[in-house]
């Protein structure tokens, strides 16, 4: 899976990209959702979304990072 994207009126509203670390563990590199439509819960269903693919394929763990001046 290469990301996920999220619509709002037929327009990018958010992203959320991700791969796999060393071919093995699923790592969310990227999560954004567009400045005028957060605090709305778009990124949680993005991520939740995401848990649950991850889940289908036998997956229990994942893997994610932040920069840490960064709100997460």
């Amino acid at each position: 899976m290469l990301g996920l994207d999220a619509l709002d009126d037929n327009r990018r509203a958010g992203w959320l990209g991700n791969g796999n670390f060393w071919n093995v563990l699923p790592f969310m590199h990227m999560l954004h959702v567009r400045e005028e439509l957060r605090e709305r819960g778009l990124g949680t269903r993005l991520v939740t979304f995401w848990e649950s693919q991850m889940r289908e394929p036998g997956y229990d763990r994942a893997m994610t990072s932040t920069l840490s001046d960064k709100d997460a």
